[in-house]
């Protein structure tokens, strides 16, 4: 905050720097304060980063726990006209059909043109039935017009059915009503409706057909939909056009399995990263002096969280060793993955690859396991090891807070104080100054 500067206009003297120079020194003890605030206040972030990374290495780790990370699969189809995908719960197998029909929707347009606004049409109420003759919709058009008779029927809900009006030359339109449904199922009639001539059929609905096997015998497959699902557990093919000799296959995915694995291990990589910045205690320069120091320098939590990460991996399980796998640690204290091992592993032992990183027996060690284990004790938000540094510095951070407030309140006296001390000295310098040229005057009138 700006002050009034009271620079001797009587005694010379810088009053200003004087003033300045004594708060400077009045304020050691506060600026000792704000040191320690922003040291606190940047162990803090340190802690929040490293706490971010204990959870990411939880989540990893989670992963590992379901039962579809380790019956993953991946499904083939050998003709572009059939899309294909797999769930999570998709068993392996193999299936080849003919697409003899896709499924397809009834469409119905009406065989009198009109103008939009033409007021031909009446008969009311329409009604759209279903398959077997339940009214799905009962709708009275608000006058005999073809946009009205659409917005009648559009406005119904649950109607099955979409209506349109679709233009044919310039300003001339047919009244198309189309099922929103494909198959037999969705299969509709419309009654009630006059002065739109006949209803003429553009499509019919059919279901989607598949033959499984030789044409002499085998077997038929039914979709409402071109979608069809579950003709192998877990499969999802999407048909566009028909052909013969179409293979699906489903098989393990190991790769996917690795993926989640390796996953894991970034996390716990990143989680010694983090914590071998934030800890790091800097490096000697060649002038004596140390750079580099993280925030947490030598702090003993962290390094204490470091070592658990690396002894998840490096101590055995069972008489195993995660090293079997590909993973092992390194002397920098890093964790690393041989991806060619793991996948070799997954493709010969699977049970065995799960049993060491993730057991499906509850409380069963396993590196997986001890991992979530570690995070939950460092990141719970009531009793984690993390948790509970950050309120702790939180709380500090506070307290700094108010004593370097109050010290705000005590410097900004203490400089009024000065500054009143220093004025009152000009005011009596001056006084002197007076009183001087006055007795100066006196003596030279007595000579």
């Amino acid at each position: 905050m700006a002050t009034l500067g009271v620079d001797g206009l009587i005694s010379g003297l810088d009053t200003t720097s004087l003033i300045n120079n004594l708060m400077q020194a009045e304020a050691v003890p506060q600026t000792r304060l704000k040191t320690t605030l922003s040291t606190t206040q940047r162990s803090v972030t340190g802690l929040q980063s490293v706490n971010t990374k204990m959870a990411a290495l939880a989540t990893a780790a989670a992963k590992l726990a379901r039962p579809e990370t380790w019956t993953a699969s991946v499904a083939t189809s050998s003709a572009d006209a059939v899309g294909v995908t797999a769930s999570s719960s998709a068993l392996p197998g193999s299936v080849t059909f003919d697409v003899k029909r896709l499924a397809s929707a009834r469409s119905v347009v009406s065989s009198d043109t009109f103008a939009l606004n033409d007021q031909k049409m009446s008969g009311y109420p329409i009604e759209v039935r279903d398959a077997t003759g339940n009214v799905l919709a009962s709708v009275t058009p608000v006058d005999g017009s073809l946009s009205a008779v659409v917005s009648a029927i559009n406005g119904a809900a649950n109607s099955g059915v979409r209506a349109a009006a679709v233009q044919v030359s310039p300003g001339v339109y047919r009244l198309q009503v189309t099922a929103t449904a494909t198959g037999l199922s969705g299969d509709f009639s419309i009654t009630g409706l006059t002065g739109a001539g006949t209803l003429d059929t553009l499509s019919q609905p059919q279901d989607a057909l598949l033959h499984v096997g030789p044409a002499t015998g085998g077997y038929d497959v039914t979709s409402p939909t071109n979608t069809v699902r579950d003709l192998l557990p877990g499969l999802t093919m999407r048909l566009a056009k028909t052909g013969d000799g179409v293979t699906v296959d489903l098989r393990s995915d190991p790769a996917s399995t690795a993926d989640a694995i390796t996953a894991m291990v970034d996390a716990a990589n990143a989680v010694l990263a983090e914590i071998a910045t934030q800890s790091s205690t800097g490096v000697t320069n060649a002038d004596g002096k140390r750079t580099g120091a993280g925030p947490l320098a030598g702090d003993s939590l962290l390094r204490r969280l470091a070592g658990q990460v690396v002894d998840a991996v490096a101590t055995g399980i069972g008489g195993a060793s995660p090293a079997l796998l590909g993973l092992t640690t390194t002397r920098g204290g890093r964790l690393t993955l041989d991806r060619a091992v793991l996948l070799d592993r997954l493709a010969s032992a699977p049970d065995d690859v799960r049993s060491l990183l993730s057991p499906t027996a509850l409380g069963t060690d396993a590196v997986g396991t001890r991992f979530t284990t570690l995070a939950k004790n460092a990141t719970d938000v009531v009793s984690g090891s993390l948790t509970t540094a950050i309120g702790a510095r939180t709380s500090t951070i506070s307290d700094l807070n108010d004593r370097i407030g109050t010290w705000d309140v005590r410097l900004s006296t203490r400089r009024a104080t000065l500054q009143k001390t220093y004025s009152a000295l000009e005011v009596s310098l001056s006084g002197l100054k007076n009183q001087s040229s006055w007795l100066a005057g006196q003596i030279a009138g007595l000579r």
